[in-house]
This record gives structure tokens, sequence and C-alpha cells, in this order.
């Protein structure tokens, strides 16, 4: 092996031996050089309003694919994965759905301090600027991701892993230390359609896109208004977010149990949450109470509420009914309109048009009027 690409080797086993003493179980590196074909790709995404109502996407989009643009002293981009597949619990008679990523510890917080562990042991190679990110900060993570090679993007829009699938948390560091880059990973979809054909609401309007106004993630996370009647009962079982373009994903056949403890091991919200319990939340005390810990604050109380009572319309058990009644006095008007929109698929249209004379606000107006006109 040439002295120059041992140097390489040896650097690149030193930065992987760290990463994985810190809680990552993969890390490659590309160029600060801006990603020109991600940026066409996304500017025509926003073009077509397929970020809904994330209006942060589109400020500034050309500094997401430019990384000079956030740290003009970037030289190297360092991209790093975390698996965070567990087992999924089987769900029982009033439960609700949790896509496995919020299943433990908020994933921010433990990677954040994973990240920081990782740059004090770099030490003088992490160089003197650097900045850090984990899904929230403004640069095209998985694009930089693919890039590096640490894995393709998938017909369902998700980095797909070689070894670990879809079921990952991606990071980066961008510093202005120079690091030998990584080469991108071949990988295909080939033929293979599942994502597309498993997607309830239609999300996935083509190979490799992700309309977010139909996505069940998006609409149990990020909205914050209500879901459109025709969505709802496309919404199924799922309480936060959905998992469903990945668990068709061939990819994910071998999955394995992540070796992050704080991510893939306790069990805050779980895999699966009673209905009944999500619905008697009052307050925001409360819903900080159980959930500070967890990625699914992030649905805050209301929105979490609004979907325990779409889920309780989906399931059609009895035992729901009085749960979904007391709903209908909570002081959230978007919490009650769903709580009446479900109790219209109990035949509880009597009860419902008892509220009419007791109610002002509009949105929840409306929907008693769809339960008794149906």
């Amino acid at each position: 092996m040439p002295a120059n690409t041992q140097n390489l080797t040896e650097s690149h086993e030193h930065l992987q031996r760290l990463a994985n003493k810190h809680g990552f179980d993969d890390v490659r590196v590309t160029s600060s050089e801006a990603h020109r074909e991600a940026g066409r790709i996304f500017a025509d995404w926003l073009s077509r309003s397929h970020h809904a109502d994330m209006d942060w996407l589109a400020r500034d989009p050309e500094r997401r694919t430019n990384p000079v643009r956030l740290m003009p002293e970037a030289k190297s981009i360092l991209t790093l994965a975390v698996n965070y597949w567990r087992k999924r619990d089987s769900l029982e008679d009033g439960q609700g759905r949790v896509a496995l990523y919020a299943a433990g510890q908020d994933y921010h917080r433990v990677i954040e301090q994973g990240m920081k562990a990782l740059i004090r042991d770099l030490g003088e190679r992490v160089g003197t600027h650097y900045r850090y990110y984990v899904d929230y900060g403004p640069v095209l993570e998985r694009a930089f991701a693919e890039r590096s090679g640490l894995g393709f993007i998938g017909r369902s829009a998700n980095l797909i892993h070689p070894r670990f699938g879809t079921y990952v948390f991606i990071a980066t560091i961008i510093t202005d230390a120079v690091y030998p880059v990584t080469e991108p990973r071949a990988g295909t979809c080939g033929q293979c359609t599942r994502c597309l054909d498993v997607c309830p609401t239609g999300a996935l309007t083509s190979p490799f896109e992700l309309d977010a106004n139909l996505c069940i993630s998006y609409l149990t996370i990020e909205n914050r208004g209500p879901i459109p009647r025709r969505l709802r009962p496309l919404i199924g079982t799922w309480l936060f977010g959905c998992d469903l373009c990945q668990e068709v994903c061939p990819y994910n056949d071998k999955a394995e149990a992540g070796a992050n403890v704080a991510i893939a091991g306790e069990a805050i919200a779980g895999t699966r949450m009673d209905v009944a319990e999500i619905l008697g939340i009052r307050t925001a005390e409360e819903f900080s109470r159980r959930f500070s810990r967890s990625a699914v604050k992030r649905a805050k109380r209301e929105g979490l509420v609004r979907n325990a009572a779409v889920v309780a319309g989906n399931l059609r058990q009895p035992g729901l009914i009085p749960a979904l009644k007391e709903a209908c006095g909570d002081e959230s008007p978007l919490v009650r309109g769903h709580a009446i929109w479900a109790l219209g698929q109990y035949s509880e249209a009597h009860f419902v048009a008892n509220l009419r004379d007791k109610e002002n606000d509009a949105f929840v107006l409306s929907e008693i009027e769809a339960v008794i006109d149906r």
C-alpha cells in the first residue's frame, strides 16, 4: 500500500474508532464544496410547496447546500450515523403507534452530547472553527451524507445505510480542518417500489420525492393545525410519526438493535401508547412531565391529543368513547374539533349535536356540522 494511501486509511480508522467510542455507528467525510445538484432538487421541491407550512426551510435555501455560506472557513464535513432500530411491541386494544425514532430519549440531546465528546477527543484535529448539527441546522444532511458515502438516498427519500438500512440518525460536523474524503457507496433500490405502494396518503408522490402536505409524520408532528378530514382515516393508528415506508424496505429486513443504549435502550414514549391516557392529558405541565426527555414533545400537548382523537376515531373501540367525550371539553379548539370528528365515527351524532349551542369556535362548529350532516 502506498504511504499516502496508508496515511489516509489510518486517519479514517482513527476517526472511526473515536466515533464508535462516543456512540456513533459510522462516520464518513466529504468536502465543503457546494452540492449543486441537491440545491437544484431542493429549490424545485420548495417551488411546489411540498414543504407544507415549514416556512423555515425556504429561508435562504442556498446555505443548506453550500456549507461555506454557514461557515466561510469550512473545509470538510464529517457525517455520522447512529442506528436507532429497536424491536416494536405489538399493539394492544386502545393503543396507538409511535415512530421508532421517538421511542427512547430525545435523540437531539444524546447525539449532541456524543458530538461534543467526539470534538473534545479530536482535539486539534477538529480544527479551529467548527459547527455541529443534529437534524435542526440549515444543512441538507442526507445530501452530504450520500456524497460522503454514509449511504444512498432511496425511493422513500430516506438515506439507506448499507448495514443499518433506513433506521439511522444523521449528524453533521462542519470544520475548517482538512480531512481525507471518503468515496460514495454504490446502492440502488432496483425495481422495488414497496415504500411508494405502502404509503396510505400517497405522500411519496414519485420516487425519491416526498410531499410533506400528505405525510403522516408531518401531519402528526410538525403540523400545528387541523389534520384534513379526508386524511384522518388514513392516519390509521399512528399517534406520533410513521414508519410504514421503513417497515417494508428490504434493506431493513436484517435490522439489528442499535448499540447506543441511550437511544435504542430506555423506552420513554415506547413504540406504543394508550390512546385514552393521551386523550386525558389536560395541561402543558402534565405533558412536559411525561415527555420532556422525549422527541414526542415536538408535537406539543394539543398536537399529540389531537392525534390521539384521530386514532381513537379510527380504532372504533367503544371503550374510547368516554375519553373522547371528555376531550370535547378541552380548552383547545383543535382538540375539541378532532374529538368531535372521532365521535362521529361512533355514531354519536346526538351527543355532538348537543354541543352546538355551547360552542363558539368556528372550526369546532364546522366539525359539529360535519358530524350531524353525516
